[in-house]
């Protein structure tokens, strides 16, 4: 099957699988847009599995989509009670963050039941993040103690 734009071809994907039972379009050979660097060919999405740091963090859901290089991750925290003083940091993602520094990969909190005002980042080749408040000081365990977290992380693998 070909997409024609203006009398143009402008993709074509031999590969097609539509059938009743899906409304899935399976694109086995690619998309190319017009040279091998352009080709998308690398989808995946799953679930991951989030790891404290001195504490045990139980997830609602913790799912990824990678397109490329490109991960988003999300996941619902959910903190136990804890005096535990350090800093909270989740590990876990899927893949492994490309080396930068500073790491130009990070995230946001899109709900948390507490007071806290945070963000999160990415850590340089890890597959962890750090929660900070925005005073740019990290959040310690203890801070987040008992309180439900939902995070929302965009960064890019190696």
């Amino acid at each position: 099957m070909s997409i024609v734009l203006n009398g143009t071809t402008g993709i074509t994907a031999p590969d097609i699988d539509v059938t009743a039972q899906t409304t899935v379009a399976a694109f086995d050979a690619g998309i190319t847009l017009g040279g091998s660097a352009t080709t998308l060919d690398d989808y995946e999405e799953g679930t991951w599995t989030p790891t404290g740091n001195g504490i045990t963090i139980s997830a609602g859901s913790a799912n990824y989509t990678k397109v490329g290089r490109l991960v988003t991750a999300s996941a619902h925290l959910s903190i136990p009670s804890t005096a535990n003083t350090s800093t909270l940091q989740v590990a876990g993602l899927p893949f492994t963050s490309q080396t930068a520094s500073p790491p130009p990969q990070g995230g946001f909190v899109t709900y948390t039941n507490s007071g806290l005002v945070m963000t999160a980042l990415v850590l340089s080749a890890s597959t962890a993040f750090t929660f900070y408040g925005v005073d740019g000081a990290s959040v310690k365990n203890n801070e987040a103690s008992g309180d439900t977290i939902r995070v929302t992380l965009i960064y890019y693998i190696a």
